[in-house]
């Protein structure tokens, strides 16, 4: 099974079609040339792949790949509030 950060650089890769060695502490603007519509791309293909929705707000804040593994490991590892009758 793939980690979260393989599946991350696959989707990086498929909306950019980056050839090159893809790390963590790149940055998406700068090492990876991603664009606002790239980052459109890539948060949409993120939210279809791990089945959730991406705040927004959130966004702003992702400068790196490290940035996006780790919303989404926050995201996907937080536990589920239950609803108290």
């Amino acid at each position: 099974m793939k980690t979260i950060e393989e599946k991350v650089i696959g989707i990086i890769r498929f909306v950019k079609d980056i050839k090159f060695p893809i790390t963590p502490e790149m940055s998406l603007t700068d090492d990876l040339y991603l664009d606002s519509l790239d980052m459109l791309m890539l948060i949409n293909a993120i939210e279809s792949e791990f089945s959730f929705s991406v705040d927004m707000g959130k966004v702003e804040k992702i400068k790196t790949v490290r940035d996006i593994i780790d919303v989404l490991e926050t995201e996907l590892y937080k536990p589920v509030e239950h609803e108290h009758h």
